[in-house]
């Protein structure tokens, strides 16, 4: 062990004298955004996220919509416990249901998570 330690602080030391400004290049010090970035985020970045998200939103909303009408077209030809054409289409539409419902919510959290944060100045 202390002989892999030691293999590795030669190997280091070597690639320091060797080229010390290559490996020790540290990038100058940025102190944060401009302000020209920071009322653009403000002004615009954070309305055209919150539009995204609401766009987001209303498509889930219609495709929860959507597969719901599908299912509700389905339920005639799912009765039956034998042939049950369908069946494979009604347990995909009943998983993408459950998907777009997840997926909503999130939507729905991330937008809140935004627009608190935006309140409280972060």
């Amino acid at each position: 062990m202390s002989r892999l330690l030691l293999c590795s602080f030669a190997a280091t030391l070597f690639a320091l004298t060797l080229a010390p400004s290559t490996t020790l290049a540290y990038p100058p010090y940025v102190a944060g955004p401009s302000p020209a970035a920071y009322y653009w985020h403000q002004d615009v970045g954070y309305h055209r996220e919150i539009q995204r998200l609401d766009n987001l939103v209303m498509l889930r909303k219609a495709e929860i919509k959507m597969l719901e009408r599908q299912l509700a077209e389905w339920r005639p030809l799912d009765q039956f416990r034998t042939g049950r054409p369908v069946m494979l289409d009604v347990e995909r539409a009943r998983f993408q249901i459950l998907e777009a419902k997840l997926d909503l919510q999130c939507l729905e959290q991330e937008r809140f998570d935004l627009v608190h944060a935006r309140g409280r100045g972060w």
